[in-house]
């Protein structure tokens, strides 16, 4: 039996996930049709649509005891840096002029930015080895290397560390 009007949330939940369904009326949003949560879910099913999912709580997708937490990888920025390049090792990935790459900007390198191309580290090295303009920010402690409207940022000391590219 659907909720009265008014009615600020159902009892309805998901056992797997734990999630509520929520009452649109009340809060004066648009329903979302079976057909619709379906296409959203990866399925067209409208009876699997009916069932909402929640990723945070999918028990494929949570660890449930300290066994199943210390089997899950953590992050690595370097190991995410050389991946990304297609480089095998330790420590970050390295450009061919022998300058350390960010995560990041590896990430910047490979799948470019929105409206942007992807580049190469050949063009980066490009850009840091025949610069037009230079700006330091003392607050960031970064340096801008550009040529032209490309640029790229390294870390202001130490081993020039490749922070972000951005090539249009």
């Amino acid at each position: 039996m659907p909720p009265a009007f008014g009615a600020s949330r159902t009892a309805a939940s998901d056992p797997i996930s734990g999630t509520y369904s929520y009452d649109s009326r009340a809060t004066g949003t648009t329903a979302l049709t079976a057909t619709h949560a379906g296409v959203f879910r990866g399925c067209g099913s409208a009876s699997n649509a009916s069932k909402p999912r929640s990723l945070a709580k999918s028990p494929r997708l949570s660890a449930k005891s300290a066994d199943e937490a210390g089997a899950l990888v953590k992050y690595d920025p370097m190991a995410a840096s050389r991946n990304l390049l297609g480089q095998v090792g330790k420590g970050y990935a390295v450009t061919p002029g022998g300058r350390t790459v960010s995560a990041h900007a590896a990430q910047r390198i490979v799948l470019g930015g929105p409206g942007r191309p992807p580049t190469t580290l050949a063009r980066v090295d490009d850009i840091l080895n025949n610069p037009t303009g230079i700006k330091y920010d003392p607050v960031r402690d970064t340096v801008k290397v550009m040529q032209g409207r490309d640029f790229v940022v390294v870390s202001g000391t130490g081993r020039q560390h490749i922070v972000t590219v951005m090539v249009r």
